[in-house]
């Protein structure tokens, strides 16, 4: 993928909702695994 192409998704160029969705949900999953992490080195280790 072009750095061009890559900037018009990321500017939301020709994105469905359901990609939307997907890219949401995926970043959420990501914080949530990353704050169990964080939760279980500070307070059970």
């Amino acid at each position: 993928m072009e750095l061009r192409q890559l900037a018009d998704v990321l500017e939301g160029g020709d994105l469905t909702g359901r990609q939307a969705a997907t890219i949401v949900a995926r970043w959420m999953a990501l914080t949530a695994a990353f704050g169990i992490v964080v939760f279980v080195a500070v307070f059970v280790f």
